[in-house]
């Protein structure tokens, strides 16, 4: 996601749904939306408001049609409780931080040295273009939101040091930060890593390495013209999948498929990554077989992922069992 080439002219700068510098004289102005649009988004709030109420949601987030209407994107101004109830990081903020002592506190008492100049580096290129994370000179409080995430990223290489801090930790850390408090970020950001995500950001990146075997099984059963062209060109997965898993498509898409993909982790896990994928592939399958090895890479990186896109893989029919991995190779051995 790059910045504006002039993010300081205010006067032609607005800021999209999700707080994205929009530069007017570049894409014409805002569009605002229909009526229609506005009564569809209406009665999905309807419908949010009364799943979130305590005693529908015991019995209702785990059923087809709750799945169904993540699918379709929680409301935004659901988002960040919706999140934090599927990764169920509630349960930890309570225990955490709503006692006479804040944990996330005790954990800003410390540095850990080995990974606070890589964190430091990696925030200028987080989210440059979002209201929250960009820099600008002279303008008291513009960094709110790159402090925030310096913070959560710090504490987490504090409260884990085996894992410490990798690249791509930063966009999601940056996204929940759109949509919570600091310190309810930072305990979604330990389920994510932890609990949803393990192995991941580990040294050698084990995990990963497994994903992409998985990523190779399901291309190959899938797709298998697409596989072979990639292996024809010597293009292996983790050239254009690092990406995918680490940040959920959050560096890779455009931010409006980004958050919808993000829904669907929180909902249904990792499986969402290879229907996305997977649906992304496809729709590149007829350049992939043609061109040469430069435009398919170029292709790969470059082409945008579209709402359409998304909206395909949904209609996908995948199980997890399609690209699993016997037991001995599951931590990437």
């Amino acid at each position: 996601m790059e910045a504006p080439d002039s993010p300081r002219q205010e006067n032609v700068a607005q800021l999209d749904r999700y707080g994205f510098i929009v530069n007017t004289d570049a894409s014409g102005p805002v569009r605002l939306p229909t009526r229609q649009a506005i009564e569809k988004e209406h009665s999905r709030v309807v419908k949010w408001t009364w799943m979130l109420r305590p005693s529908n949601w015991c019995t209702f987030h785990h059923t087809p049609k709750f799945r169904q209407r993540v699918r379709k994107g929680i409301p935004e101004q659901f988002r960040g409780a919706v999140w934090q109830k599927l990764l169920q990081s509630t349960v930890l903020y309570q225990h955490h931080e709503l006692g006479n002592k804040s944990s996330y506190d005790a954990l800003l008492t410390k540095t850990n040295e080995e990974a606070r100049s890589t964190i430091a580096r990696d925030i200028e290129r987080t989210f440059p273009s979002h209201a929250m994370f960009r820099a600008s000179e002279g303008r008291a409080g513009e960094a709110v939101g790159r402090d925030a995430l310096e913070r959560n990223l710090n504490a987490f290489a504090c409260y884990k040091p085996e894992v410490g801090y990798c690249q791509g930790m930063g966009f999601i850390s940056g996204v929940l930060l759109m949509y919570m408090s600091e310190k309810e970020a930072f305990w979604a950001l330990r389920q994510i890593v932890i609990d949803r995500m393990p192995g991941i950001f580990d040294a050698g990146f084990p995990k990963l390495q497994v994903r992409f075997k998985q990523w190779n099984k399901l291309l190959s059963k899938r797709e298998p013209a697409i596989f072979k062209a990639l292996a024809r060109h010597s293009i292996d997965a983790s050239f254009y999948t690092t990406q995918w898993f680490m940040t959920l498509f959050i560096y890779a898409a455009p931010f409006e498929v980004a958050v919808r993909i993000f829904d669907c982790f929180c909902c249904e896990g990792v499986i969402i990554v290879f229907r996305v994928g997977l649906a992304y592939m496809r729709s590149l399958k007829k350049s992939i077989l043609k061109a040469p090895f430069e435009e398919v890479m170029m292709t790969i990186q470059h082409v945008p992922l579209t709402l359409e896109i998304f909206e395909a893989a949904l209609e996908l029919k995948l199980k997890a069992e399609e690209y699993a991995l016997p037991e001995s190779e599951n931590w990437g051995r």
